[in-house]
Formats: structure tokens, sequence, C-alpha cells
């Protein structure tokens, strides 16, 4: 259990830095993350323009998070080289997976990809988000978040995060 709540805690603080922005490392838009976010197929997707986008990159992570068009819609994007420790998607969906149950969240497993949906506090707006992520080639991660569930399906999310990957060198 203390795997898996800190498995969590870790997945879903680092989504919250790549959503409030960075504070530690070199801040700019081009960060390797930035580099991976396919932005024409969100603004698709979410139906408007970016009108926010920032990154952050230290020697272990890049994020990148998009508002689109405001602070409430948008996506999150983290990328971390291979470690010396790899979690397959169904190990570390097996740690998340009481807590984030415990939280009211779905888990689902694609088999290269893991899915899950939580809630995060913007401003006092209990906003939900859902993520996929993968392992292959460096953990990788998006987030999208909306408070229209419409936009928020796992299919979805899932797509994007595979556009994000095969952009990866």
């Amino acid at each position: 259990m203390r795997l898996a709540s800190s498995i969590t805690t870790l997945a879903l603080g680092l989504t919250f830095l790549a959503w409030a922005g960075p504070s530690h490392g070199q801040s700019t838009s081009s960060s390797k993350a930035c580099g991976l976010l396919p932005v024409a197929e969100l603004e698709g997707h979410f139906g408007g323009k970016a009108t926010s986008i920032r990154g952050s990159e230290t020697a272990t992570v890049s994020v990148c998070a998009a508002d689109i068009p405001d602070r409430l819609h948008g996506a999150d994007l983290m990328s971390k080289p291979p470690g010396p420790v790899v979690l397959t998607v169904e190990q570390r969906l097996a740690a998340m997976k009481s807590v984030l149950e415990k939280r009211g969240s779905e888990v689902k497993n694609f088999g290269s990809v893991g899915c899950f949906t939580d809630h995060i506090d913007i401003n006092g707006t209990n906003l939900p988000i859902a993520t996929c992520f993968l392992e292959k080639g460096g953990y990788l991660s998006l987030q999208l978040r909306s408070d229209d569930p419409r936009q928020l399906g796992f299919d979805a999310v899932k797509q994007l995060l595979e556009k994000a990957a095969a952009r990866r060198k």
C-alpha cells in the first residue's frame, strides 16, 4: 500500500507541476515535452486555440502544459527517460489502483498503455482529469483536464498520447 500511495502521489504531483507551472528547472515552451505535445490535434479535440503553452526541463523530467482555451481545459504532458528500474504498465496500475479506486477513479489497462481518471482542485473547482501513460522508451504521460466529461474519454487520451510518443526520437 505504501508503494501505491507513493506512486500515486508522484504521478499526481508531477501532473500538477505540469499544470501549475515550473518551480525548478528551466522554464520554456520549447521544452522536450512541448516538442512532443500534439497541439493541433489537441486544439481540434477541445475545439479551441491554445492560449498558453509552458514547459519545464530538469535532468530527469520534462513537462509541458497547454491551456486550450483556458486553464480549466487543456493538456499536460510529462516525459522521463528510461531509468534503472522500469515498471510495466500492469505494475504501475496495480500499485495505483487501490488508491485511485478509493478516490472514485476509473482505472483501465490497454496493455501497452494505462489510464486513470481523477480530479484536481483548481482555485476551488474540482476539475475532472483523465491520464494515460506508457512505459516503453521511457515514461510518458498525457493528462487532459476539462469540466466536460465527453472530452476525457480514455480512447481520446490514449490516441493523443500515442501521437506524442510517435514524435519521440
